[in-house]
């Protein structure tokens, strides 16, 4: 009764409606989760801790983790 045929777009649509994205933890090659995104960017101080200092701790790059507290990846938080 839930199922309708769809284009590849309106499928991708629905995914997302419906919360079941490969956003986040749920991407297979995510290191990270949500949890320790949140705990990146309360913790980031330029002077006291620093982006190589965060991707030492969490196993990514320091430029993973400066597009984390800018606010261009992990976007849907």
């Amino acid at each position: 009764d839930n199922l309708k045929y769809g284009t590849p777009g309106e499928n991708l649509k629905d995914r997302w409606d419906h919360g079941k994205g490969n956003v986040g933890s749920r991407h297979g090659m995510s290191k990270l989760t949500e949890k320790n995104v949140q705990e990146i960017r309360a913790s980031y101080r330029p002077w006291k801790v620093t982006l190589r200092m965060l991707g030492d701790k969490y196993g990514v790059t320091p430029d993973c983790i400066k597009q984390i507290v800018n606010g261009r990846a992990w976007t849907h938080l």
